[in-house]
């Protein structure tokens, strides 16, 4: 029986079972005495005695309910009713603040189509200023051209001219010269002459003395008379002598002098030519670089004004655009032509506003309804922004830090730069009187301000020579400077061997033994292997490889220890 009956309950009536259902017996089955179950998940089961007697109940507890239902469904349309009738004044309310929003952005709208058409017609008399000025600057950018090539025919016939000035000052330059060296010579034989006159006049100035002394002792002394004789025959023999050097002298004092003038003559010729080529020169220089700096003049004005006539054309457009949105604008919201929007509204009365803000309650209405889903977009496109933004801010970071570094490296490689450059010219000047002893050579930056473009000038200097460009020294002067260069660079950074490939081929006897003693000195930091022709070149190696072809085209290729051969010979 308790297993059977364990979880049923007995009550008087329905209401009973019902009020113990709702107290909260879980599990538990409640029957009246009349056959009614109430089960423990609410539902009724009726007994066949007591349909009829219960029928009248559960029909008036329906009613109850339907009733109730119907009171909350009134309830709930008045709380509509009012919520709609305030959305209604509120909706009123808007649209009588919305009309008057609108009169302000018609007349807002008014003001920047007008705005718009003055900063248009500024624009269009900009852009007819910008045009007059365009052609002012093409016309004088054609007049420069003209000019230009009006004044390039002169150009390159001051050109042609200081080329022949500059021929003839050489041929001048190696006349001079040439009378230079043959007045040497001259110099030399009318000095001797000069010596030899000088010594003939005291010969004569003797023999003179001594025939006044012989006539004043003739009488006393008529034994020497012969030895007096004599004397003066020696005398008259010197006199003729020098009466004979005088005559051979005079006319080479005279080719002497004449050397001399002709010589003072040229020195003056060339320094009024070199004077002259040196005003064409200048004048020429000056007249094309004034003709450069009017074309550059030109070309800058004409590219300013293309400038500024792509700005004025960019603001023409950008206002162009303005306008049109302005008056799609007063067109789409207005839903009203131009003309009409453009006029001034005459004030109308509260009936008509009233009527105004119906419209408009009706355009809202049409408008549709608010999107639902506008606030979840609304966070998902923040949250996307947010995460945008600190992804752009740490790019942002990271290009400063980088930017940063960039610069640390670009000073860093700048000064590394600068020292190896100071290094680099302290080794070429040392090599470079090494391989010149008593000569001089410099490295210099072209411009030292900018350092990523600047370029390097090699200054070498010979001992006993002037040379202002490399291009006037001899072929093995040009070897030597280019391997001092190459030696002062590898010295910074010294390499296991160096590869040189008859490198001393266009040098003379004393350039390659100072060549080849400069590159004994580099044995003990480094190996040289030399393609080499030259004798003496060989005779400092350590080991020699001969290369050879046969006579059927095969090479052959001998090598030699220089020790064991001399090991072998000894």
């Amino acid at each position: 029986m308790e297993a059977l009956l364990g979880d049923v309950a007995v009550c008087d009536d329905v209401d009973a079972a019902f009020a113990a259902h709702a107290r909260g017996a879980e599990g538990v089955r409640f029957v009246t005495r009349g056959g009614c179950v109430v089960w423990p998940n609410g539902k009724v089961t009726l007994g066949a005695a007591a349909v009829d007697d219960e029928e009248g109940v559960l029909a008036r507890a329906r009613r109850l309910e339907e009733l109730r239902a119907q009171l909350r469904a009134a309830e709930s349309e008045r709380a509509s009713a009012e919520e709609r009738a305030a959305a209604a004044e509120e909706a009123l309310r808007a649209a009588q603040g919305e009309s008057l929003r609108l009169s302000q952005e018609l007349a807002e709208l008014r003001g920047k189509t007008d705005s718009a058409r003055a900063e248009a017609r500024r624009a269009e008399e900009k852009l007819a200023a910008v045009r007059r000025e365009f052609e002012d600057i093409e016309r004088q950018r054609g007049e420069a051209e003209r000019t230009v090539a009006q004044a390039r025919p002169s150009v390159e016939a001051l050109e042609q001219k200081l080329a022949a000035l500059k021929q003839e000052l050489e041929s001048a330059a190696a006349r001079y010269e040439k009378a230079q060296e043959a007045v040497v010579p001259l110099r030399k034989e009318a000095a001797r002459l000069r010596d030899a006159l000088s010594e003939a006049k005291l010969k004569a100035a003797t023999l003179s003395e001594r025939q006044t002394y012989t006539s004043r002792v003739v009488d006393a002394r008529t034994r020497d008379l012969e030895a007096v004789a004599s004397s003066d025959a020696e005398a008259r023999e010197s006199l003729v002598k020098k009466q004979v050097a005088q005559r051979r002298i005079e006319p080479l004092l005279a080719l002497f002098e004449e050397l001399v003038a002709s010589a003072r003559r040229w020195t003056r010729d060339l320094e009024e030519a070199a004077t002259a080529a040196q005003d064409s020169s200048t004048g020429l220089h000056n007249a094309v670089n004034e003709a450069r700096a009017r074309a550059r003049a030109a070309h800058d004005a004409f590219d300013d004004a293309n400038a500024r006539l792509s700005a004025a054309r960019v603001d023409k457009g950008r206002l162009e655009v303005q306008v049109d949105a302005a008056v799609n604008a007063i067109v789409h919201d207005c839903k009203v032509p131009l003309d009409r929007a453009l006029e001034t509204p005459e004030l109308e009365d509260r009936g008509a506003t009233e009527d105004a803000a119906f419209k408009l309650r009706r355009r809202i209405a049409n408008m549709g309804t608010i999107n639902p889903d506008a606030a979840e977009e609304y966070e998902q496109l923040k949250t996307r922004y947010d995460y945008l933004a600190a992804q752009l801010s740490d790019l942002d970071g990271a290009r400063r830090s980088l930017a940063k570094i960039v610069r640390v490296i670009d000073a860093r490689m700048k000064d590394d730069f600068v020292r190896t450059f100071e290094a680099v010219n302290k080794n070429f000047s040392e090599i470079f009187a090494v391989l010149f002893p008593g000569g001089s050579a410099e490295l210099t930056l072209v411009d030292p301000d900018d350092l990523e473009n600047t370029g390097v000038e090699v200054t070498a200097q010979p001992r006993g020579k002037r040379i202002t460009k490399m291009m006037l020294m001899s072929g093995g002067e040009k070897s030597l400077t280019a391997l001092a260069l190459l030696f002062a660079v590898y010295r910074i950074r010294t390499t296991p061997f160096y590869i040189l490939d008859e490198v001393e081929a266009a040098l003379d006897d004393s350039n390659l033994r100072r060549l080849t003693m400069y590159l004994d000195t580099l044995r003990d930091t480094t190996q040289l292997i030399m393609i080499t022709h030259q004798r003496r070149t060989m005779e400092m190696a350590d080991m020699l490889f001969g290369v050879s072809m046969q006579a059927d085209g095969v090479t052959k290729v001998v090598s030699q220890k220089l020790e064991n051969a001399l090991r072998h010979a000894e």
